[in-house]
Protein backbone atom coordinates (compact mmCIF):
# COMPACT_ATOMS: atom_id res chain seq x y z
CA UNK A 1 0.00 0.00 0.00
CA UNK A 2 3.21 2.12 0.74
CA UNK A 3 4.06 1.55 -2.48
CA UNK A 4 1.18 2.59 -4.22
CA UNK A 5 1.06 6.01 -2.56
CA UNK A 6 4.92 6.68 -2.71
CA UNK A 7 4.28 5.89 -7.07
CA UNK A 8 0.99 7.84 -7.12
CA UNK A 9 2.95 11.04 -5.41
CA UNK A 10 5.82 10.75 -7.40
CA UNK A 11 2.96 10.72 -10.69
CA UNK A 12 1.29 13.92 -9.54
CA UNK A 13 4.69 15.21 -8.52
CA UNK A 14 6.21 14.39 -12.14
CA UNK A 15 2.84 15.90 -13.89
CA UNK A 16 3.29 19.36 -11.38
CA UNK A 17 6.54 20.09 -11.91
CA UNK A 18 6.00 19.52 -16.57
CA UNK A 19 3.30 21.67 -16.25
CA UNK A 20 5.12 24.10 -14.70
CA UNK A 21 8.33 24.20 -17.09
CA UNK A 22 6.09 24.47 -19.60
CA UNK A 23 4.46 27.41 -18.65
CA UNK A 24 8.19 29.04 -17.66
CA UNK A 25 9.19 28.20 -21.26
CA UNK A 26 5.86 29.50 -22.58
CA UNK A 27 6.17 33.41 -21.00
CA UNK A 28 7.83 34.67 -24.01
CA UNK A 29 7.04 36.96 -26.83
CA UNK A 30 6.69 34.52 -29.85
CA UNK A 31 6.91 35.54 -33.27
CA UNK A 32 5.12 33.67 -36.01
CA UNK A 33 7.84 32.12 -38.44
CA UNK A 34 5.72 29.71 -40.76
CA UNK A 35 2.15 28.07 -40.99
CA UNK A 36 0.90 24.98 -42.81
CA UNK A 37 -1.69 22.46 -42.31
CA UNK A 38 -1.19 19.68 -40.08
CA UNK A 39 -0.58 17.41 -42.62
CA UNK A 40 2.29 19.51 -43.91
CA UNK A 41 0.91 20.67 -46.59
CA UNK A 42 1.36 24.53 -47.40
CA UNK A 43 -1.44 26.87 -46.97
CA UNK A 44 -2.68 28.37 -50.19
CA UNK A 45 -0.54 31.38 -51.47
CA UNK A 46 -3.24 34.12 -50.64
CA UNK A 47 -3.84 32.48 -47.27
CA UNK A 48 -3.34 35.67 -44.89
CA UNK A 49 -0.86 33.90 -42.58
CA UNK A 50 1.13 33.33 -45.74
CA UNK A 51 2.57 36.88 -45.60
CA UNK A 52 0.92 38.63 -42.34
CA UNK A 53 3.01 39.24 -39.03
CA UNK A 54 1.42 37.18 -36.51
CA UNK A 55 2.91 37.61 -32.45
CA UNK A 56 2.07 35.62 -29.25
CA UNK A 57 3.55 37.73 -26.21
CA UNK A 58 2.38 35.46 -23.12
CA UNK A 59 3.32 37.99 -20.47
CA UNK A 60 2.49 35.79 -16.85
CA UNK A 61 1.30 31.99 -16.25
CA UNK A 62 -2.34 33.82 -16.98
CA UNK A 63 -2.69 36.36 -19.94
CA UNK A 64 -1.56 36.60 -23.21
CA UNK A 65 -1.45 39.58 -26.12
CA UNK A 66 -1.91 38.40 -29.34
CA UNK A 67 -1.56 41.08 -32.27
CA UNK A 68 -0.94 41.80 -36.34
CA UNK A 69 0.88 44.84 -35.83
CA UNK A 70 4.59 44.69 -34.83
CA UNK A 71 4.27 48.02 -33.02
CA UNK A 72 1.21 47.26 -30.80
CA UNK A 73 0.60 44.88 -28.07
CA UNK A 74 -3.01 44.02 -29.77
CA UNK A 75 -5.71 42.19 -28.12
CA UNK A 76 -5.32 40.31 -24.37
CA UNK A 77 -6.76 36.69 -23.56
CA UNK A 78 -7.24 34.67 -20.99
CA UNK A 79 -5.35 31.44 -21.10
CA UNK A 80 -4.96 27.66 -19.45
CA UNK A 81 -2.60 25.52 -19.85
CA UNK A 82 -3.67 21.43 -19.14
CA UNK A 83 -1.27 18.60 -20.16
CA UNK A 84 -0.28 19.40 -23.87
CA UNK A 85 -3.10 21.70 -24.46
CA UNK A 86 -3.61 25.36 -24.24
CA UNK A 87 -6.63 27.27 -24.31
CA UNK A 88 -6.88 31.00 -25.33
CA UNK A 89 -9.67 33.28 -24.74
CA UNK A 90 -12.06 30.38 -27.00
CA UNK A 91 -9.70 29.08 -29.03
CA UNK A 92 -7.83 25.47 -28.38
CA UNK A 93 -4.71 24.50 -29.52
CA UNK A 94 -2.24 21.62 -28.93
CA UNK A 95 1.24 22.20 -27.95
CA UNK A 96 3.42 20.25 -30.42
CA UNK A 97 6.47 20.84 -29.47
CA UNK A 98 7.72 23.79 -26.88
CA UNK A 99 11.78 24.24 -25.71
CA UNK A 100 13.46 28.12 -25.35
CA UNK A 101 13.76 27.81 -29.08
CA UNK A 102 10.37 27.11 -30.79
CA UNK A 103 6.79 26.65 -29.75
CA UNK A 104 4.77 24.95 -32.23
CA UNK A 105 1.06 24.76 -32.01
CA UNK A 106 -1.96 23.02 -33.51
CA UNK A 107 -5.42 24.87 -33.75
CA UNK A 108 -7.99 22.76 -33.33
CA UNK A 109 -10.95 23.06 -35.95
CA UNK A 110 -14.18 21.95 -36.48
CA UNK A 111 -13.24 18.48 -36.76
CA UNK A 112 -10.71 18.25 -34.38
CA UNK A 113 -7.19 18.24 -34.35
CA UNK A 114 -6.87 16.65 -37.75
CA UNK A 115 -4.82 16.81 -40.67
CA UNK A 116 -6.87 20.16 -41.99
CA UNK A 117 -5.90 22.13 -38.75
CA UNK A 118 -3.64 24.86 -39.26
CA UNK A 119 -0.04 24.23 -37.50
CA UNK A 120 2.10 27.58 -36.06
CA UNK A 121 5.50 27.60 -36.16
CA UNK A 122 6.85 30.39 -33.40
CA UNK A 123 10.61 31.41 -32.56
CA UNK A 124 11.34 33.97 -29.98
CA UNK A 125 11.06 37.79 -30.81
CA UNK A 126 14.06 38.63 -29.84
CA UNK A 127 15.75 35.36 -32.68
CA UNK A 128 13.11 36.94 -35.20
CA UNK A 129 14.47 40.28 -34.90
CA UNK A 130 17.93 39.29 -35.06
CA UNK A 131 17.53 37.77 -38.87
CA UNK A 132 15.96 41.56 -40.15
CA UNK A 133 18.31 43.12 -41.17
CA UNK A 134 18.84 47.19 -40.21
CA UNK A 135 18.18 49.73 -42.59
CA UNK A 136 19.50 53.09 -42.95
CA UNK A 137 15.59 54.13 -42.69
CA UNK A 138 15.82 52.74 -38.79
CA UNK A 139 18.31 55.33 -37.81
CA UNK A 140 18.44 59.17 -36.96
CA UNK A 141 22.26 60.04 -36.56
CA UNK A 142 23.12 63.11 -35.44
CA UNK A 143 26.65 64.34 -34.50
CA UNK A 144 26.13 63.68 -30.42
CA UNK A 145 23.49 60.34 -30.48
CA UNK A 146 21.68 57.75 -32.78
CA UNK A 147 18.23 57.36 -32.45
CA UNK A 148 16.88 53.44 -33.54
CA UNK A 149 13.48 54.49 -35.15
CA UNK A 150 11.00 51.78 -33.87
CA UNK A 151 10.56 49.10 -36.13
CA UNK A 152 9.27 45.33 -36.44
CA UNK A 153 13.28 44.82 -36.04
CA UNK A 154 13.71 46.97 -32.80
CA UNK A 155 10.82 48.44 -30.34
CA UNK A 156 10.58 49.44 -26.70
CA UNK A 157 8.32 47.10 -25.10
CA UNK A 158 4.77 48.49 -23.05
CA UNK A 159 4.58 46.02 -20.12
CA UNK A 160 1.40 46.52 -19.44
CA UNK A 161 -2.42 44.38 -19.65
CA UNK A 162 -3.62 47.29 -22.49
CA UNK A 163 -1.53 48.34 -25.50
CA UNK A 164 -0.01 51.65 -25.66
CA UNK A 165 -2.74 53.08 -27.64
CA UNK A 166 -5.86 51.66 -25.59
CA UNK A 167 -4.04 53.00 -22.25
CA UNK A 168 -3.68 56.31 -24.35
CA UNK A 169 -6.99 56.39 -25.48
CA UNK A 170 -8.91 55.41 -21.96
CA UNK A 171 -6.72 58.60 -20.59
CA UNK A 172 -8.28 60.99 -22.58
CA UNK A 173 -11.47 62.26 -21.55
CA UNK A 174 -11.73 64.21 -24.65
CA UNK A 175 -11.68 61.29 -27.19
CA UNK A 176 -15.18 61.15 -27.16
CA UNK A 177 -15.90 64.40 -28.25
CA UNK A 178 -13.30 64.41 -31.07
CA UNK A 179 -14.42 60.67 -32.20
CA UNK A 180 -16.50 61.31 -35.05
CA UNK A 181 -14.53 64.74 -36.64
CA UNK A 182 -12.40 64.86 -39.63
CA UNK A 183 -9.11 65.37 -37.50
CA UNK A 184 -5.77 63.32 -37.37
CA UNK A 185 -3.24 63.60 -34.31
CA UNK A 186 0.56 62.99 -34.85
CA UNK A 187 2.76 63.06 -31.67
CA UNK A 188 6.73 61.81 -30.96
CA UNK A 189 8.54 60.79 -28.43
CA UNK A 190 12.07 59.05 -27.37
CA UNK A 191 12.15 55.77 -25.04
CA UNK A 192 15.63 55.91 -24.13
CA UNK A 193 18.34 53.43 -22.47
CA UNK A 194 16.32 53.58 -18.95
CA UNK A 195 13.13 53.31 -20.21
CA UNK A 196 12.27 56.94 -19.52
CA UNK A 197 10.42 58.77 -22.01
CA UNK A 198 12.22 62.07 -23.85
CA UNK A 199 11.33 64.84 -26.47
CA UNK A 200 7.65 64.42 -26.54
CA UNK A 201 6.51 66.91 -29.17
CA UNK A 202 3.00 67.16 -30.63
CA UNK A 203 3.42 67.07 -34.49
CA UNK A 204 -0.20 67.92 -34.98
CA UNK A 205 -2.96 68.50 -32.06
CA UNK A 206 -6.46 68.94 -32.11
CA UNK A 207 -7.19 71.11 -29.33
CA UNK A 208 -5.98 72.28 -26.23
CA UNK A 209 -7.81 70.05 -24.07
CA UNK A 210 -7.30 66.97 -26.05
CA UNK A 211 -3.06 67.92 -26.21
CA UNK A 212 -3.45 68.24 -22.57
CA UNK A 213 -5.11 65.07 -21.61
CA UNK A 214 -2.04 63.07 -24.07
CA UNK A 215 0.84 64.78 -22.87
CA UNK A 216 -0.55 63.54 -18.95
CA UNK A 217 -1.78 60.18 -19.93
CA UNK A 218 2.30 59.88 -21.56
CA UNK A 219 3.90 61.24 -18.62
CA UNK A 220 1.37 58.55 -16.99
CA UNK A 221 2.88 55.23 -18.99
CA UNK A 222 6.06 56.37 -18.76
CA UNK A 223 6.46 53.43 -16.04
CA UNK A 224 5.68 50.51 -17.95
CA UNK A 225 8.09 51.03 -20.62
CA UNK A 226 11.23 48.94 -21.10
CA UNK A 227 13.97 50.07 -22.99
CA UNK A 228 14.28 48.84 -26.53
CA UNK A 229 17.36 46.50 -27.20
CA UNK A 230 20.15 46.52 -30.04
CA UNK A 231 23.46 44.55 -30.59
CA UNK A 232 22.98 43.37 -26.51
CA UNK A 233 22.72 46.73 -25.48
CA UNK A 234 19.57 49.19 -24.31
CA UNK A 235 19.15 52.04 -27.26
CA UNK A 236 17.28 54.97 -28.24
CA UNK A 237 14.03 54.35 -30.06
CA UNK A 238 11.27 57.13 -31.60
CA UNK A 239 7.86 56.29 -31.13
CA UNK A 240 5.46 57.41 -33.15
CA UNK A 241 1.55 58.11 -31.91
CA UNK A 242 -1.33 59.07 -34.02
CA UNK A 243 -5.02 59.05 -34.18
CA UNK A 244 -7.15 59.10 -36.82
CA UNK A 245 -10.71 60.44 -36.89
CA UNK A 246 -11.51 60.27 -40.73
CA UNK A 247 -15.06 60.52 -42.32
CA UNK A 248 -14.16 61.06 -46.23
CA UNK A 249 -11.88 60.17 -48.60
CA UNK A 250 -9.95 63.84 -49.11
CA UNK A 251 -9.48 64.30 -45.48
CA UNK A 252 -7.67 60.24 -45.46
CA UNK A 253 -5.11 61.61 -48.25
CA UNK A 254 -4.50 64.90 -46.66
CA UNK A 255 -3.89 63.02 -43.49
CA UNK A 256 -1.11 60.02 -44.62
CA UNK A 257 0.58 62.57 -47.00
CA UNK A 258 1.55 65.03 -43.88
CA UNK A 259 2.27 62.34 -41.68
CA UNK A 260 4.47 60.98 -44.39
CA UNK A 261 6.34 64.25 -44.39
CA UNK A 262 6.80 64.68 -41.30
CA UNK A 263 8.41 61.32 -40.99
CA UNK A 264 10.31 62.26 -43.75
CA UNK A 265 11.95 65.08 -42.01
CA UNK A 266 13.12 63.03 -39.17
CA UNK A 267 15.01 61.24 -41.41
CA UNK A 268 16.73 64.52 -43.42
CA UNK A 269 14.64 63.61 -46.22
CA UNK A 270 13.63 67.37 -47.22
CA UNK A 271 12.95 67.27 -50.54
CA UNK A 272 10.66 63.81 -50.03
CA UNK A 273 9.01 65.67 -47.11
CA UNK A 274 8.17 68.23 -49.39
CA UNK A 275 6.56 66.37 -52.23
CA UNK A 276 4.22 64.81 -48.92
CA UNK A 277 3.25 68.04 -47.76
CA UNK A 278 2.76 69.17 -51.73
CA UNK A 279 0.38 66.47 -52.03
CA UNK A 280 -1.31 67.30 -48.60
CA UNK A 281 -1.90 70.73 -49.72
CA UNK A 282 -3.83 69.84 -52.83
CA UNK A 283 -6.15 67.92 -50.98
CA UNK A 284 -6.97 70.91 -48.81
CA UNK A 285 -4.89 74.12 -49.89
CA UNK A 286 -5.78 75.96 -45.90
CA UNK A 287 -3.89 73.46 -44.94
CA UNK A 288 -1.78 75.60 -42.83
CA UNK A 289 0.21 73.05 -40.88
CA UNK A 290 1.29 71.18 -44.38
CA UNK A 291 2.13 74.47 -45.61
CA UNK A 292 4.59 75.57 -42.41
CA UNK A 293 6.13 72.12 -42.19
CA UNK A 294 6.87 72.37 -45.59
CA UNK A 295 8.63 76.13 -45.19
CA UNK A 296 10.70 74.78 -42.78
CA UNK A 297 12.48 72.13 -45.33
CA UNK A 298 12.46 74.85 -47.61
CA UNK A 299 14.37 76.87 -45.18
CA UNK A 300 16.83 74.08 -44.50
CA UNK A 301 17.72 73.53 -48.13
CA UNK A 302 18.43 77.37 -48.27
CA UNK A 303 15.26 78.23 -51.09
CA UNK A 304 14.16 80.62 -49.40
CA UNK A 305 11.73 82.46 -51.21
CA UNK A 306 9.49 79.23 -51.39
CA UNK A 307 9.72 79.77 -47.47
CA UNK A 308 9.14 83.20 -46.90
CA UNK A 309 6.09 82.74 -49.29
CA UNK A 310 4.88 79.97 -47.17
CA UNK A 311 5.09 81.93 -44.01
CA UNK A 312 3.22 85.01 -45.66
CA UNK A 313 0.50 82.67 -46.27
CA UNK A 314 0.22 81.39 -42.71
CA UNK A 315 1.91 83.91 -40.86
CA UNK A 316 -2.05 84.41 -39.48
CA UNK A 317 -2.45 81.35 -38.05
CA UNK A 318 1.25 80.19 -37.53
CA UNK A 319 4.18 82.18 -35.26
CA UNK A 320 6.60 83.40 -38.26
CA UNK A 321 6.76 86.87 -37.85
CA UNK A 322 10.03 86.53 -36.59
CA UNK A 323 11.26 84.20 -39.21
CA UNK A 324 10.10 86.68 -42.06
CA UNK A 325 11.78 89.25 -40.28
CA UNK A 326 15.44 87.13 -40.41
CA UNK A 327 14.99 86.21 -44.01
CA UNK A 328 12.67 87.77 -46.16
CA UNK A 329 13.35 91.45 -45.35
Amino acid sequence: MRKEILTLLFVLIHFISFSQSQKELLVNSWVLKNATYNSGNELPIDHPLKSNYLRFDFINYEKVFKTAFPLDNGYIFQYKILNNLIKIGFVNYKIENLSKNELVLIEQGVNGFDESSIKYSFIPENDYQNKLALTNEMLIISDKDTIFIESEKIRAKFKNEKSFHSFITDEISEYSNVVSSNNYFLATFIINEKGKIDSLKIHKGINKRFDKQFLKAVEKSEKYWTPAEYDNRNVKVLHTETFEFIKNPKFEKQYFNYRDGIISMRKKEYETAINYFNISIESNPNDFDSIYQRSICYLIIDEITKACEDWEFVKKKKKVNELIEKYCK
